[in-house]
């Protein structure tokens, strides 16, 4: 018998958190051992049972998916100025990074509503969610299509200019004391020159971000929205306002416009 096993089974939700420990577990893992005895129920400590929930009981009505380095975050301090638009916090929200589980679990799902009541604002305010990383995971996008009514904001930019950014951030060689460049084929190393990360495809496809688009695409259609940081900049008033007819939102959009990148 293997010294640790990671694994994980559900059960009808009709069954007490007791029974799934103490009598399907061991059944579970001494058939999945292809064991010719039982097992004893294991402990609290090396098995936890949680009930499931489903994406589409969150109360959220949008989110800011990305792209990281493309001005989210101006974004999203433009969206806070409005009256009936709220955010989770004022800050980027890892809510969907917590696990890798395709539904989240019925607490989680519980904390997050609950969140709302602390809020000042009234309950008819839109509800919102930002992180820039939101767009680089499919397993993120299943669970947004299923979230009903949502919609999601995406703000694109030059992809040169995106990934000189992420070349100065993450691969430039850098003084003693910096922080390290991200790992390239497993090994950490650094780039004298953004023509010499062209070389490499693993960083190439680490930034790319149109298929990420194209799949957002497919699973939400309409509720997608895709502006352009460079609309954002020299017409910011119209493209917030064309940003708040697709939200829904209908309080008075501010005069004043901030950059944040």
């Amino acid at each position: 018998i293997p010294n640790r096993l990671v694994g994980g089974l559900c059960a009808p939700w009709v069954c007490e958190s007791d029974e799934v420990r103490e009598r399907l577990m061991p059944k579970f893992l001494a058939r999945f051992l292809k064991l010719l005895f039982p097992l004893p129920p294991p402990t609290t400590e090396h098995a936890e049972v949680r009930e499931l929930s489903h994406w589409s009981q969150l109360k959220l009505d949008f989110v800011v998916a990305g792209l990281d380095s493309c001005g989210t975050t101006s974004l999203a301090k433009a969206l806070l100025q409005v009256e009936d638009i709220d955010f989770t916090i004022d800050d980027e929200d890892d809510f969907f990074y917590k696990h890798d589980t395709l539904l989240p679990y019925r607490s989680e799902v519980e904390q997050f509503n609950f969140q709302w009541l602390s809020h000042t604002g009234s309950e008819s305010q839109l509800r919102g969610l930002r992180h820039p990383g939101l767009f680089h995971s499919y397993r993120i996008h299943l669970a947004l299509a299923r979230i009903p009514r949502l919609k999601a904001l995406v703000v694109v930019c030059d992809p040169l200019s995106r990934f000189e950014k992420k070349f100065w951030m993450f691969h430039s060689c850098k003084p003693p004391g910096h922080k390290p460049p991200l790992p390239v084929r497993g090994r950490e190393r650094c780039f004298t020159s953004m023509r010499s990360t062209l070389e490499e495809p693993e960083i190439l496809q680490r930034w790319r971000f149109g298929d990420h688009l194209l799949a957002m695409q497919e699973l939400l259609g309409p509720r997608l929205r895709v502006v352009h940081q460079s609309s954002m900049r020299h017409s910011p008033a119209s493209t917030y306002a064309r940003l708040a007819e697709f939200l829904g939102a209908t309080g008075p959009w501010p005069s004043h416009y901030e950059r944040h990148n």
